[in-house]
């Protein structure tokens, strides 16, 4: 496999002054496939490593994408909000109306540990995905509508309709999954939208803070009303945020502390849901620490110095790239307690938002 993507990255088009750049990722690509050796002393079975190829590694193609000048990146990210607002309208109707297939689906796919029992389960929105992976999808759609509120001069009447009602909807979606995380994120992101609005424009965009008074207003007056008990729920999610570190830091101090190779790490998936059959110490929540532990304090190191590199050497185009910026933000901060960084539905988001960065270029006018 490093062979075929040696080749695969040196017949890209990459122009010269980005070579460094996507040079590193491909480093940190074939850190990955050689993790391999871990598998040597793990004690666990190769098809972990097997299975974890196509769900970290082979999104990570993503990334070279938007090096290609000729790639739109308006068109990926408008595919991108067409599949996830048929997701997140299918998944509508399969919450409200429960027809037996999908109970049955649910019932199959989803583990009834995570919230104690299968109750609990259901009532999040999980959709296609399942509730975290909706959580984090919905929210880069969020924010991908936010930019088109804040960065376009001129929005037609109609087109403006069709963003307000994917951007309720979209809201709808983030907190019927209940993921703390995604709810607290959406709220910051908003919050953020105004910042950048009064520090860059020096204004605030009055229709689209009316909306926003209004639909809240009326969503808590509903909820409050007429779902009480999805309300208490929804309270008792939000009341717990402070505490997801509690609930969660005892498994990777023990995953560490039990870890046969600290420096290099014990290869990808060998300590993720996958290898819950064959240890007792494995991180279920916190895909930076999970990566860390199956990468080793190398392969995280190289991985934080590629996101600080692109971040910081393109911040002076925080505007043109406030979408970008927020997507790899919010994803690095979910997967501090959840396994977001580490799902393939999310990955090519992240890897393509991260490639737009590093790719980024104004051509100065003469």
């Amino acid at each position: 496999m490093a062979v075929v993507l040696l080749y695969l990255y040196t017949s890209c088009k990459i122009v010269r002054y980005s070579s460094v750049n996507s040079g590193l990722v491909f480093a940190y690509f074939i850190y990955c496939i050689l993790s391999i050796q871990g598998y040597f002393y793990n004690g666990m079975p190769v098809s972990i490593y097997m299975s974890e190829i196509s769900t970290q590694i082979l999104p990570i193609i993503f990334f070279f994408i938007p090096f290609n000048k000729r790639i739109n990146r308006e068109l990926f990210y408008g595919t991108f909000m067409i599949a996830i607002a048929f997701a997140i309208i299918l998944g509508l109707y399969y919450y409200i109306y429960n027809p037996p297939a999908y109970v049955q689906y649910m019932l199959k796919s989803v583990s009834d540990s995570y919230e104690g029992n299968i109750g609990n389960t259901i009532i999040r929105f999980n959709s296609l995905f399942g509730s975290i992976i909706m959580g984090t999808l919905s929210l880069f759609m969020l924010i991908i509508l936010i930019d088109k509120f804040w960065n376009r001069k001129f929005l037609s009447i109609t087109k403006s309709l069709l963003l307000l009602l994917l951007y309720t909807i979209t809201l709808v979606s983030i907190f019927l999954t209940a993921q703390r995380s995604a709810m607290v994120l959406a709220v910051f992101c908003i919050a953020f939208m105004y910042i950048c609005s009064i520090i860059y424009w020096n204004k605030v965009k009055v229709s689209f803070t009316l909306f926003n008074i209004i639909f809240y207003a009326i969503v808590v007056t509903v909820v409050i009303t007429s779902f009480q008990e999805y309300f208490d729920f929804l309270s008792k999610r939000l009341e717990s945020v402070d505490t997801a570190f509690e609930e969660r830091d005892s498994q990777w101090i023990e995953t560490f502390q039990h870890s046969k190779n600290f420096i290099f790490g014990t290869g990808l998936g060998s300590a993720g849901h996958r290898a819950m059959p064959f240890t007792n110490y494995f991180i279920a929540d916190g895909g930076l620490f999970k990566l860390t532990a199956e990468l080793g304090t190398i392969g995280m190191s190289l991985f934080l110095f590629i996101l600080l590199k692109f971040m910081l050497s393109k911040i002076k185009y925080f505007p043109e790239l406030f979408r970008e910026y927020l997507i790899v933000f919010v994803c690095l901060l979910q997967s501090v307690g959840s396994n977001t960084i580490v799902f393939q539905q999310v990955l090519p988001v992240f890897w393509f938002s991260l490639g737009s960065i590093a790719s980024y270029y104004k051509i100065k006018k003469i």
